[in-house]
């Protein structure tokens, strides 16, 4: 589910900051990341999907697998277009079929794939506010719960040494990783600096290596919401030299951002110099995965706030080729905006594409005016999966 990941930017041309520094409310590490397409071209694609699906044709389980991964891309479209009863309805509605349909085929591995719309529905929950409904639903699916089922809209599903639908392995491992990077991103939408650092030392010392990363950025956030900038900087500045590649480039501009925040300008801008001039010496290949555009577009918009729109303007220039190359609608916007202030050299372009990307999105975040009626093609992938998940 979609959420904003730190306040509007406010700057003039010329590059005078207008906005305090911060800290971005979310994970910037590299995850895997799904193209975020303009709702109706991507609705379309999904309702062709689902009305192509032929139970006839295919195993049990490949049906299952093929309904619940469009199923879960229409709730995504549900929301993003500012549906969020949509949206929580198709979850529970695919959840159900996928249970009834799992129990028809004695397939548990079919049933299992109701656990993404259940935690999607949670996903929602943080994102309205309700964030500690959002962790008490997750809770069930950390490693060191001691049960072996977790009840998904009052049906139990084993976890415990289950295989998925989808890929070789336990089912515990991947709710596992749910709990813990969806637990971080609930308490960081909802700026629960005190929660998180509480939630990191819980976990801290028998999560695995592959989670260290993740909650010493979760708290390096914690500690800047809660004003304190010095140990913030010793924490990225620590993090940086444990890690290599983008990693390590996510936790230079986490020590960017918290000496920002404590106000020492010039030393944050001596760390983000070599973020900046990264770009040019990285594969283009490299520079338009989704995960490192999020990170470029970050640095760029710590750039403005540091009154450097030179560097600002050509990260985020990268940041819009890159994402109009990969079809995310949202990042272009987001480049497009940022532009629009602080590249004086091409205003009125900047400006005019922003404003029809802003008035032609159906991405409610992100568009001008009034909210715009959902496309023929999105109510047809909603009725779709009402319809399918009915049965």
């Amino acid at each position: 589910m979609l959420a904003t990941d730190t306040a509007p930017l406010s700057l003039d041309v010329s590059g005078a900051r207008t906005h305090k520094a911060s800290v971005a409310s979310t994970l910037l590490l590299p995850a895997a990341r799904i193209a975020r397409e303009p709702l109706h071209v991507w609705a379309q694609r999904l309702a062709r999907t689902l009305r192509e699906c032929d139970k006839s044709r295919m195993s049990a389980r490949e049906y299952a697998r093929a309904i619940a991964s469009a199923a879960n891309m229409v709730s995504l479209i549900s929301i993003s277009r500012g549906a969020a009863d949509v949206s929580r309805r198709l979850c529970e509605l695919e959840a159900e079929w996928l249970i009834r349909f799992g129990d028809v085929h004695g397939d548990s591995a079919i049933r299992s794939l109701a656990i993404q719309p259940w935690v999607n529905i949670g996903r929602l929950d943080a994102l309205e506010g309700n964030w500690a409904g959002a962790l008490s639903r997750y809770a069930g699916l950390s490693s060191t719960s001691p049960c072996s089922a977790l009840v998904v809209l009052g049906h139990s599903i084993e976890i415990d040494d289950a295989v998925t639908a989808d890929a070789p392995v336990t089912l515990r491992q991947m709710a596992n990783n749910i709990y813990v990077l969806d637990s971080l991103q609930a308490l960081l939408r909802n700026h629960q600096a005190g929660e998180m650092l509480e939630f990191v030392e819980r976990l801290s010392p028998t999560c695995g290596r592959e989670f260290q990363p993740f909650l010493r950025e979760a708290a390096i956030v914690a500690h800047a919401e809660l004003g304190r900038a010095d140990e913030a900087v010793h924490l990225a500045r620590s993090a940086a030299a444990t890690v290599s590649g983008w990693p390590m480039l996510v936790f230079r501009l986490r020590l960017a951002e918290t000496l920002a925040v404590g106000d020492n300008m010039s030393s944050s801008r001596a760390v983000l110099t070599p973020i900046a001039s990264v770009v040019p010496r990285v594969s283009l290949e490299a520079v338009r995965d989704l995960s490192n555009l999020r990170i470029l577009q970050r640095a760029a918009t710590v750039a403005a706030v540091l009154c450097w729109p030179e560097a600002a303007s050509a990260l985020a220039r990268v940041v819009f080729d890159g994402a109009s190359t990969a079809g995310d609608e949202p990042l272009c916007i987001e480049s497009a905006r940022l532009l629009s202030t602080v590249d004086s050299t091409d205003v009125a372009r900047w400006t005019e594409t922003r404003q029809r990307l802003e008035e032609e999105t159906m991405y409610r975040q992100y568009r001008s005016g009034d909210v715009v009626a959902a496309s023929d093609a999105v109510l047809e992938a909603e009725a779709l999966v009402a319809e399918i998940c009915s049965s």
